[in-house]
């Protein structure tokens, strides 16, 4: 298959509601598989470790979705105490990325809406 026909592909099957259900299912198995195999609280205190460190938390990043960034992927989590470290330490909550489905731009506050991140939509976003 060439690029061409997976985009149209992808395309077809992004409308189809049947699709994005399962596609969803598909999404929570996976990240509560990956739950089960490491201890959130290590993870915690490496992420802890590395914000400490300077790691960037607006570092794009370009596997699995090109654009998103550590602060992107704190906000979907709900992991507040995280959220509120990387914005401390230079975190942009304005900063966007191009969704190569729709071709739209994802905020942080859309992404903490899709993940019903209620802690972060609270507390960072003031919503809730």
């Amino acid at each position: 298959m060439t690029l061409e026909a997976q985009r149209q592909y992808l395309e077809r099957v992004a409308s189809n509601p049947r699709y994005n259900s399962i596609h969803q299912a598909a999404g929570k198995v996976l990240v509560e598989t990956e739950r089960k195999s490491f201890d959130l609280d290590v993870l915690r205190a490496m992420a802890g470790l590395l914000i400490e460190q300077g790691a960037d938390t607006n570092a794009e990043q370009n596997y699995p979705i090109p654009g998103y960034t550590p602060l992107m992927l704190a906000i979907e989590s709900d992991e507040l105490d995280l959220v509120n470290r990387m914005v401390s330490a230079g975190g942009i909550l304005e900063k966007t990325y191009l969704d190569q489905n729709s071709g739209k731009w994802v905020t942080p506050l859309q992404i903490a809406t899709e993940f019903q991140a209620h802690s972060v939509l609270k507390e960072v976003f003031g919503k809730g």
